[in-house]
């Protein structure tokens, strides 16, 4: 399951548990994040462990400024309110890679 984030204290409450939390950064109108999201949505059925959250970059400009995201798509992923990783692109066998990986 995905979860969208609107606001900045959704947000902070993401990244601040101990386990593993992946947030997409995206917009709607981008392709590549088109073609990603539907692996990002099989991903968070299969990692249960793991917490998967979304963020419409055009929606939420305050979650963007704290994360300081640079590309969409982006994945950044954060355990006790710190970044242990990030992924940029729409490669999905890398992007599952780090997920194993920061699990």
């Amino acid at each position: 399951m995905i979860i969208e984030i609107k606001n900045i204290e959704a947000f902070k409450a993401a990244i601040s548990k101990p386990t593993c939390s992946v947030v997409d950064f995206y917009v709607t109108w981008c392709s590549l994040c088109k073609m990603i999201h539907q692996k990002y949505e099989d991903f968070s059925d299969i990692y249960t462990n793991v917490n998967f959250y979304q963020v419409d970059v055009g929606e939420v400009s305050d979650v963007v400024y704290m994360a300081g995201f640079i590309n969409i798509p982006s994945f950044k992923f954060y355990k006790n309110n710190e970044l242990i990783g990030e992924f940029q692109g729409d490669n999905p066998e890398e992007l599952e890679k780090l997920i194993k990986e920061k699990n």
